[in-house]
């Protein structure tokens, strides 16, 4: 299957584009800076490597050209909701002109009624989707196990601090990009039982402090985790205090024992497993 991904260099279409890559996909990359560090990565381990951007529909159309299905995603952190509502559905609109399957990575909880704006917006390409008739598979990941070792979250624990927009005592439910990119290859390697379906992914549920506790066993640094003060959450865009108030009320509800019994083939893995395999070099470096 020959796949277009876009937001190629990020942390989620990385993941997805490495995946497919190392099981002998096809892979065409969308990025807006073909001559960045990471573009360069993807081409030397086997990608076609395109520029795109996903306001820009003639582009899109002619990057999908070819292809047997699209994994798209788009974010509001940079542009707000109203620009991800427009590259999601700019994305379904060229899917379904050229007849191509769409594997649209949406969030947890996007179908309720959350007053988060980001979620809100995913809903609507949702929408977008169903209404154009594409032919699709919609998929809901929960929080990323990865934002624990985000770039931009590394000043903070090189000072032995972990804080994310979540309660600290509260568990929310996470999911690991590479677990998110093993499920598209299956959607991908086993279409006809995905089309149609929407599925909610998790694969394990822990608090704030029960996260900050996973990267100092496998980092041997010692990590403390701080709960955001409200006025800090700015710093997680438009949607961190509604996000973290949401986390507080009701939070994502996948079930998880059911994801696991139903896709065994997945990995699906514990926080602590995910923890144990970064790179956490960076914490004892100068």
């Amino acid at each position: 299957m020959h796949t277009l991904v876009t937001g190629s260099t990020g942390q989620q279409g990385g993941a997805v584009t490495r995946e497919l890559l190392a099981h002998g996909h096809p892979v065409r990359a969308l990025t807006r800076d073909i001559g960045s560090q990471r573009a360069h990565h993807l081409r030397e381990m086997g990608a076609e490597v395109v520029a795109g951007d996903l306001e820009n529909r003639q582009a899109l159309q002619t990057s999908a050209v070819g292809v047997d299905a699209i994994f798209a995603m788009s974010t509001s952190y940079e542009a707000g909701a109203d620009a991800e509502v427009r590259q999601g559905s700019t994305m379904a609109q060229v899917a379904a002109d050229q007849g191509i399957h769409l594997i649209y990575s949406s969030a947890a909880g996007a179908d309720r009624d959350t007053g988060i704006k980001h979620l809100e917006a995913k809903h609507q390409v949702e929408r977008e989707i169903i209404r154009l008739g594409v032919s699709s598979t919609i998929l809901r990941p929960a929080a990323f196990m990865d934002n624990a070792n985000a770039p931009w979250a590394r000043a903070r624990l090189r000072e032995g601090v972990l804080s994310l927009p979540m309660p600290s005592e509260r568990p929310v439910q996470h999911v690991a990009v590479a677990d998110i990119a093993a499920f598209v290859r299956l959607i991908l390697e086993r279409r006809a039982e995905f089309v149609g379906a929407t599925i909610a992914l998790a694969s394990d549920e822990l608090t704030g402090e029960q996260m900050a506790a996973g990267v100092t066993a496998a980092s041997g640094h010692a990590i403390r985790y701080i709960e955001p003060k409200r006025e800090a959450l700015s710093a997680y865009g438009e949607d961190g205090v509604a996000m973290r108030d949401w986390f507080n009320r009701e939070s994502f509800q996948v079930d998880i024992a059911a994801l696991r019994a139903s896709y065994p083939e997945i990995p699906w893995r514990h926080f602590t497993t995910w923890a144990n395999e970064q790179d956490w070099n960076f914490l004892h470096n100068d």
